[in-house]
């Protein structure tokens, strides 16, 4: 894969990042507002929900892919 292959790839995964962290954002906003009314075993409930919900916008998988390919476009560079 070329420097000009990554970088749009890079590109593409930055994008979709910022996508998953703004509709995140905007589901955490909601659950802020239930966790001030919540008990203690509520607040368990509503943080389970909330890693649930972060894992299937797959948060975590895009910026680890992010990691790999910013490492893969260095090792080109390094070598171009």
């Amino acid at each position: 894969m070329t420097a000009s292959d990554l970088h749009r790839q890079l590109i593409s995964l930055e994008a979709k990042l910022d996508d998953a962290m703004r509709l995140f954002a905007t589901f955490e906003e909601k659950l802020n507002t239930e966790l001030k009314a919540a008990t203690a075993s509520e607040r368990s409930t509503i943080f389970a929900r909330r890693n649930a919900y972060e894992s299937s916008f797959g948060i975590e998988r895009l910026v680890e892919t992010i990691a790999t390919v910013r490492d893969r476009l260095a090792a080109v560079e390094r070598h171009a």
